[in-house]
C-alpha cells in the first residue's frame, strides 16, 4: 500500500488538519502490509523457539508458518544439512511425490526425534548402477577402487559428498584419492586432477571439511588437515601447518 493510503492513515491526515490532535488512529497490522514471500524471509532469520513464539501471535502467522515450504525446508536444512536433505529429495522425486510442506515439515520431524531410521538398498543399488568398465578395469574393480579404504573423510558439501584418502592398500598412486558421490543423480565418480593441480599425498586419519576462503571468493572448498601416509605411517610433510584445498 502506498504511504498515507493504509487503514487509518488517510482520516488522521485529514484529523491533523482540522486540528483534532486527540482523533484516535489505527495501526496497520504488518501481517496485512508484508506479502508472505517478506514474512518467510523474516521467519528463517528466526532460531526455532523465536518462530514459534512469533506464530503463536496471530493465526495469519500460524498457519504461514504450517503450510510454507520455505520455512520448514530452511528448518530441516538446518538441522540435517544440505547434503542430506539432497538425498532425502531425490528420494522422494523417484517416488514421485511432491517437495511441498508436508514433506520438508515431516522430514524435519523425523530429523529431530531421531527414532525410526533405515539402510537404502534402492539408493545403494542406483549408486552401483552408475559405475561402468573403464580403463581396462571392470565394473567390480571400479567400485572397488571408488569404495574401498578405511580411515578416511566424508564431507558434505550441497549436493556432493566426497570420500577422500584412507587406508587403500591396492592403490598404486601416489597422490590422496578422493570419489565423489552425487546425491542427486545417484551417481559416484573418482576425481581427475587438472594438469596444473598440486599433488597432496596419500593419507590416513585426517581431517577435512568444508571452506569457503577468500582466494575462491566465497566459493567452497574440500579443505584437507594433517593425518599419516598410509603406508609408511609418516607424518604428511608440512603437519598441521599446511592446508591444502580440493
Amino acid at each position: 500500500r502506498r504511504v498515507g493510503q493504509g487503514p487509518g492513515l488517510g482520516s488522521r491526515s485529514r484529523a491533523r488538519r482540522m486540528g483534532d490532535e486527540e482523533a484516535p488512529m489505527r495501526l496497520t497490522n504488518a501481517v496485512e502490509v508484508l506479502s508472505d514471500e517478506v514474512l518467510e524471509q523474516l521467519c528463517v532469520c528466526l532460531p526455532g523457539r523465536e518462530l514459534l513464539a512469533l506464530a503463536g501471535a496471530s493465526t495469519a502467522l500460524q498457519h504461514l508458518a504450517a503450510d510454507s515450504a520455505v520455512i520448514w525446508s530452511h528448518l530441516s536444512r538446518a538441522l540435517l544439512g544440505e547434503a542430506l536433505c539432497h538425498l532425502h529429495l531425490t528420494l522422494n522425486s523417484r517416488r514421485g511425490h511432491a517437495a511441498d510442506a508436508n514433506f520438508w515439515r515431516a522430514l524435519f520431524r523425523r530429523g529431530h526425534e531421531f527414532k525410526l531410521a533405515r539402510w537404502s538398498l534402492d539408493l545403494r543399488a542406483a549408486f552401483l548402477r552408475s559405475v561402468v568398465a573403464s580403463g581396462g578395469r571392470s565394473a567390480n574393480d571400479e567400485i572397488r577402487q571408488m569404495t574401498c579404504g578405511s580411515g578416511h573423510s566424508s564431507v558434505g558439501i550441497g549436493g556432493l559428498v566426497f570420500k577422500c584418502g584412507g587406508l587403500r592398500p591396492e592403490c598404486k598412486r601416489d597422490a590422496i584419492h578422493t570419489s565423489v558421490f552425487n546425491l542427486e543423480t545417484l551417481r559416484m565418480y573418482e576425481v581427475e586432477l587438472a594438469a596444473d593441480s598440486a599433488k597432496v599425498g596419500r593419507r590416513l586419519r585426517h581431517a577435512a571439511c568444508e571452506a569457503r576462503p577468500a582466494f575462491l571468493s566465497g566459493r567452497p572448498a574440500l579443505l584437507v588437515l594433517g593425518g599419516c601416509h598410509d603406508r609408511t605411517k609418516a607424518a604428511c610433510p608440512g603437519g598441521l601447518r599446511v592446508l591444502n584445498f580440493l
